[in-house]
């Protein structure tokens, strides 16, 4: 058996990591942190609880490993929509809000088990300086958007749609039913966007 490529360990690495905050994710956010036991999470992985200690040092660690995988989204989010080309900020504004929605729907089940990990992690200080810094580029990157689109108050505006994304994750994650295509197509009327560009 030949000894495993740099390339073949870091998906390895990669996939065990992915499971472990995916299963710490779920149960985080169904008994909270205090009553989650990393021995709870290896179980739920599907690993040992000594794999845990080889990609984190503690359940902390798994905290702020959720955190980044989370941030690293909202980055996804605004690197695809900025990689659609868009010429005028009209279409700029519109591939913004595809990409949230095409992310709330297709990541449906994960934001079921951010909405009470939410609440949860907002007691740990790094979370908040984390977030708040992400949050502070995101809306600069629709402030940038509403500048040019013209807005009396394009800070006020980008606050204001960051505060519709937010809503709309949290009623998906409460509600199965939830008609988020109502709500994106009112997003384009909102805008004078056109649905079909």
């Amino acid at each position: 058996m030949s000894p495993r490529t740099k390339e073949q360990i870091a998906s390895i690495r990669s996939e065990s990591t992915n499971k472990i905050l995916m299963a710490a994710m779920e149960l985080f956010a169904t008994y909270g942190f205090p009553g989650t036991s990393v021995n709870a999470i290896a179980k739920k992985a599907g690993i040992s609880k000594g794999l845990i200690y080889n990609y984190f040092e503690s359940k902390e660690d798994i905290v702020k490993g959720l955190v980044e995988m989370m941030l690293q989204m909202a980055d996804d989010i605004i690197d695809d929509a900025s990689a659609l080309k868009a010429g005028t900020p009209e279409q700029e504004l519109k591939n913004l809000i595809d990409v949230f929605f095409d992310t709330i729907e297709q990541q449906m089940e994960m934001m079921r088990w951010i909405l009470p990990l939410a609440f949860h992690m907002s007691k740990f200080s790094f979370v908040n300086d984390m977030v708040k810094g992400k949050i502070e580029t995101t809306i600069g990157v629709m402030h940038n958007i509403f500048e040019r689109l013209g807005y009396d108050d394009p800070e006020m505006e980008a606050w204001f749609l960051g505060a519709i994304i937010d809503g709309l994750s949290m009623d998906v994650a409460l509600l199965p039913d939830y008609e988020i295509d109502k709500m994106h197509k009112y997003l384009y009327l909102k805008y004078n966007l056109n649905e079909n560009e």
